[in-house]
């Protein structure tokens, strides 16, 4: 793994997302197929203010980028990559493995598992220079972008 990550090529969600905002930037990419294994790889740079009382990144930013990565994982591959749905978390574990530090970023990578009118199912994991900081497994509820944004308004 290269000791930085070119941001240049990734994206942020859109549309901005306040709460995701606040704790990221959150940064993604999909690399081929989105609906295949490891194709979305996702990116939190760890600042201080991810830090907790010990120094180390806050278990609460680790499972904020959880989410966040089941989310992506889960809707683009119900959406095939598309960006034409929004997924919502209905459940999710996180299981946290090893203590992550601020400086070198946290990226996620996931695999759907399987895909229904409704549901997109995914797991995977975060890692940190190679180690690997927690494994997430989810759900999500996918809904049409446009439906979602009819919604909004």
């Amino acid at each position: 793994m290269p000791d930085t990550i070119d941001l240049s090529r990734y994206t942020v969600f859109v549309p901005p997302d306040p709460f995701e905002d606040h704790v990221g930037p959150f940064y993604f990419d999909i690399q081929g197929d989105a609906r295949k294994a490891d194709t979305v790889h996702c990116v939190l740079p760890t600042l201080p203010r991810h830090g907790n009382y010990m120094g180390g990144v806050h278990g609460g930013g680790i499972l904020t980028l959880a989410d966040y990565a089941l989310c992506i994982v889960a809707g683009r591959a119900a959406d095939g990559g598309t960006n034409t749905s929004f997924a919502m978390t209905v459940s999710i574990a996180v299981e946290f493995l090893n203590g992550a530090r601020i400086g070198p970023p946290l990226e996620a990578r996931g695999e759907p598992l399987q895909v229904t009118g409704r549901l997109a199912f995914a797991r995977g994991s975060i890692t940190q220079e190679g180690r690997t900081i927690a494994l997430w497994s989810g759900v999500c509820r996918h809904v049409a972008r446009a439906k979602a944004m009819a919604r909004k308004d």
